[in-house]
Formats: C-alpha cells, structure tokens, sequence
C-alpha cells in the first residue's frame, strides 16, 4: 500500500521547494542548522546517505564542505528524486525508508559511512522503529546518524498539533514532531548518543519554514538580518559554551530541560558500536 506521504509530496512539492529551498531558506540551513551538526567533523572520503533528501540542498552544502565524499539520495516522491540526481550529480532512489520491504534495498546498498535527515524522520512517525531499523541497516559499524527534527516537547507543541490537522501542507495522521530522549530509547539497542542540541525562534519560523505563515518569498530577505540578529543573540553557541562552564551537572540538566521546552526544534547526533547515531570523521570514526 502506498505511503500517504508519497502523495502528500508529490502534490505539494512546487510550493514546498519555493518556500524551504530558496536562498534565505538555504542561508539560515547552513548557517544555524548544518554548520552546528557538523561541528568538528571531516567528512572527507565518506559515503554518505541522504534520506529524505528532497531536491539535494543538504547534499550540496555538504559537498561544498567535504568535497571528497560521495552521495547517494533517498526520497519517497519521485520529483524530489528527479530533481535530486539533476541538482546534484549524484544517485538517488524514490525509495520508503519506513517501509519494511526497505531493508532489502539497505541491505544491498550498505554500508555507508554516514546518513543524514533534516526534518525527515518525524513524516515516519507510523513505522519510527521500522524506519530506525532500515537507517542502521544501511550504515557500517562506527558510522553516524545526523538528524533534524522538531521537537515535540516544545512549550507551543498543541498549537503545532491543531495546526498540523487544520492546514492542508500536513499531513497530521503521518507525521508529527518528535520527543528525542523517546527516539534514544527506543533506538538504544542500535544507536548511542554523541550529542542532542535545541533551537527555534522566529528566524527559523518566518525564514526556514515561511511556508506556514504564508509569507511572501520576497520578503524574507528584508526579515532575514533583523532575525537573524534576534536569533545570535537569544540563543548564540557563544552564550551556550558560557552557561556550560559557570553551572554545575545539575544546573546544567535544568537549563537543557528549559531549552527543550522554548526551542521548537532540535539536532540529534550518534555514532554507533554497532549502530548508533552521531557525527564521524569517515574513514574512521572510533566511538567513545
């Protein structure tokens, strides 16, 4: 049986890509979003998975990154995958990653040094663990998981949750944010955890997802510096790294609990023993 969201894509995916895939979109991804995930990491010589790989945007920033890794994109609308080989110049295969009969196709492909997903995993929320499965299939012993998702325990998630049933750019009986410390749970038999960070705002309400508010395209390039100002400093790593030094474990715990609750989304990082998610440098990556 088809997966609704295959549709739901197909159908939107003009209007979604004017709105995530244009160049203030693509400016805070990589400076807010891709830039703190990859921190520290040389992913030079890698083979790395794309899952959820839409039109090929997180590919190319992070080819422009490490120019030496190879790709290979996994999408579940045959446009986005149409588009994804001509943007970028690398394969990819219309493919569910949430689907049992994907691990098949893991199987055949793996493995791959890393895998990434900027806001694709929360549209497999019906088969999470199935789709958990399928992703560290693909990967080899001492490879990562790099993942963007919303955060469910965000302080406005019910309004997410009306807003997901009432506009027609959701699908809310598919997809739905998600809670990382459940993710880790669930998933602790094949991943471990390397990092989890949280951040939102209105940059990345109003600029990254512009699509919710109906915004116009055209202007966001005038919102984009007073955001982006508001944002750094609200929330800058700077200002992080100095919480981090002058409180205890305890304190520590308390602000992060904070953090979780007032930022509406989240990176998760893993390397893996077996399989874990997190960052690597590729040829190798040992797991501490």
């Amino acid at each position: 049986m088809q997966n609704p969201q295959q549709k739901h894509y197909d159908d939107i995916h003009a209007k979604y890509a004017a709105h995530y895939y244009d160049a203030t979109s693509l400016a805070y991804r990589d400076q807010f979003i891709l830039a703190p995930l990859l921190e520290g990491l040389d992913l030079n010589g890698c083979r790395i998975a794309d899952l959820a790989c839409g039109y090929g945007y997180t590919s190319l920033a992070l080819k422009r990154r490490f120019p030496r890794a190879d790709f290979v994109g996994f999408d579940i609308s045959k446009p986005a995958q149409e588009t994804y080989e001509h943007t970028v110049g690398f394969p990819t295969y219309q493919a569910d990653i949430s689907a049992e009969s994907f691990v098949e196709t893991a199987r055949s492909m793996a493995p791959f040094d890393a895998a990434i997903v900027v806001g694709g995993l929360h549209h497999c929320v019906n088969n999470l663990d199935v789709t958990l499965e399928n992703i560290a299939t693909l990967l080899k012993p001492n490879g990562y998981l790099l993942m963007v998702e919303p955060n469910s325990e965000f302080l406005l998630e019910s309004v997410r949750k009306l807003w997901y049933r009432a506009d027609k750019y959701f699908q809310a009986e598919t997809e739905s944010a998600l809670a990382h410390d459940q993710i880790l749970r669930r998933s602790a038999s094949r991943f471990r955890l390397d990092s989890v960070r949280f951040f939102g705002g209105p940059a990345y309400f109003l600029l990254l997802s512009s699509l919710l508010f109906r915004l116009p395209i055209g202007l966001k390039p005038i919102l984009q510096k007073p955001l982006v100002c508001t944002r750094n400093i609200v929330q800058s790593s700077a200002r992080q790294d100095a919480i981090s030094s002058i409180y205890g474990t305890v304190e520590k715990e308390l602000i992060r609990n904070l953090e979780r609750r007032v930022w509406g989304s989240g990176y998760l990082s893993f390397p893996i023993p077996q399989h874990h998610y997190g960052p690597a440098a590729c040829a190798e990556s040992p797991v501490s």
